[in-house]
């Protein structure tokens, strides 16, 4: 069976063995639950992008109309108008410079989430302002060589906080460049406070975003100078930055928690009305 080169024991230090194995017995339990559920003609299936009903396809073999039920945010927390209010205060508590640019990556497993071809794409710039800070849980030390080199993009790793809205304000571009996701949560929460974002197609959020509208996307997400292209875009034109920005605000504020609540109260409905009947639907 395959193995993701993140979770490759050989490919890992042996002080991460123990996180690896965790990870991939967890993986192992959810995909044999996975497999039993997903294939069950009576289960109603929801997925949160078109990329899940994909892959349910691909894996599982699925071929049923899977209803779409994308993610949410709260507009109370990301919202342009906060992050404004937040940025000095944010950028201050980072020491960050007001001629710094700053480039924010949010989430865990950092290979996935493309962590390799955003630093490879920021070295290729060469520009000075670059900073890149980094939110997420993994093994920091087969990347601090890197980081520490002579002349390298200055890093931060941003410790755990329930304000992510704070991280989101001192950054000036979210990049998030997954070789794989079945959404990503970050880039919608970033578009609604207004900061520009670079996305994977890879990921299932790349579906809500409008290449060039409000928002840009990374075709290949192992290209480093496609990337760095578009980042040079976002750095160098602030009024791009402002229309993209503006733009994002306006697509994020279709994704409520609100709005996800309510077409989960149809879907429900309508599992419960299929259960009714002889041969209906149940309830996942």
């Amino acid at each position: 069976r395959y193995v993701r080169p993140s979770l490759s024991l050989a490919r890992n230090p042996l002080r991460s063995w123990p996180r690896l194995i965790h990870r991939r017995l967890y993986y192992r339990l959810i995909m044999t639950l996975e497999s039993r559920l997903y294939t069950r003609s009576d289960v109603l299936l929801v997925g949160i992008s078109r990329k899940t009903q994909e892959d349910l396809e691909r894996f599982y073999r699925t071929k049923e109309d899977i209803p779409i039920a994308y993610h949410g945010i709260d507009v109370i927390r990301f919202n342009p108008e906060r992050r404004r209010a937040m940025r000095a205060a944010a950028r201050e508590q980072l020491g960050l410079t007001p001629e710094a640019f700053v480039i924010l990556l949010v989430g865990s497993d950092w290979k996935r989430k493309g962590l390799d071809c955003l630093w490879e794409a920021m070295c290729k710039l060469g520009r000075p302002e670059l900073r890149l800070l980094i939110r997420g849980e993994d093994d920091a030390a087969p990347y601090r060589s890197r980081w520490e080199s002579p002349g390298a993009v200055p890093v931060a790793l941003l410790p755990s906080r329930e304000d992510v809205e704070s991280y989101y304000a001192a950054a000036d571009l979210l990049v998030a460049p997954s070789l794989e996701d079945t959404f990503s949560l970050p880039p919608l929460e970033a578009m609604g406070s207004g900061l520009p974002v670079i996305v994977s197609r890879k990921a299932g959020v790349s579906e809500i975003v409008t290449n060039g509208r409000d928002g840009l996307i990374l075709e290949n997400p192992t290209d480093a100078d496609e990337l760095a292209g578009l980042i040079e875009q976002i750095c160098d034109d602030a009024n791009r930055r402002r229309n993209l920005s503006e733009q994002a605000v306006l697509r994020a504020r279709q994704f409520t928690w609100d709005a996800n609540a309510v077409q989960m109260k149809r879907l429900f409905e309508k599992a419960l009305a299929g259960r009714a009947r002889p041969g209906g639907v149940s309830v996942p």
